[in-house]
């Protein structure tokens, strides 16, 4: 188990961002308050 010594470390393991970016695939998330659709982050 890794050890996380901040919330910010947390936040951009590339696990986490991975699962994250999974969820929102799953649920078709739309564009939030910045306007980025789902198919910007993918390329």
């Amino acid at each position: 188990m890794r050890k996380y010594y901040s919330l910010y470390g947390q936040l951009l393991s590339k696990q986490r961002l991975y699962e994250a970016f999974r969820h929102i695939k799953r649920n078709k998330g739309a564009a939030g308050i910045d306007g980025q659709s789902l198919s910007d982050p993918a390329q």
